[in-house]
């Protein structure tokens, strides 16, 4: 818990400290009474955006935008792995990029004590089958999405596995 940061406070945790799961991150358990009991009000919750596709990534940003998340936006694994220092609270992650594929990039994340804790969701337009679906649940990741999907569906998974809606 060394150097963590309370996500509702925005204040330094310490050693010893009591402390309670937010949204897959540790706060003060006194934040976190405040947040359940309605007191306090939580931050918006984070996405990072992983996509090499403009495109893609521009209707990704809006529609999660429009449904009041923060967007954080990668179009590489290495800018990926780099924006992580900036805590997101999911990884929406495409599969096929041109530094090194998402499979690789997930199996990182999960096995970084620092962002094991993060949810990553692989999405893809390319790795349809039950194989690559398993490669990606082995590498970690805590859902999978096929592009083209509805935003509906897309607002609904990030919800669910942030644990807001």
């Amino acid at each position: 818990m060394l150097n963590h940061v309370c996500p509702l406070c925005e204040c330094k945790m310490r050693p010893g400290e009591g402390a309670a799961s937010f949204r897959g991150r540790m706060a003060h358990i006194p934040c976190w009474l405040e947040w359940r009991e309605g007191r306090r009000d939580s931050p918006r919750p984070s996405v990072l955006v992983v996509e090499d596709d403009e495109a893609t990534r521009y209707t990704t940003r809006r529609v999660l935008e429009n449904a009041e998340f923060d967007v954080l936006e990668a179009s590489t694994a290495e800018a990926a792995l780099e924006a992580l220092g900036r805590r997101p609270d999911l990884v929406l992650l495409d599969l096929q990029l041109p530094d090194l594929d998402g499979f690789e990039v997930c199996r990182r994340i999960k096995s970084d004590p620092s962002t094991a804790s993060m949810r990553v969701v692989p999405y893809t337009a390319v790795y349809k089958s039950d194989v690559d679906r398993r490669r990606a649940f082995e590498a970690g990741a805590d859902g999978y999405l096929l592009k083209p999907l509805s935003a509906e569906q897309l607002v609904a998974t990030v919800n669910g596995l942030i644990g807001v809606g």
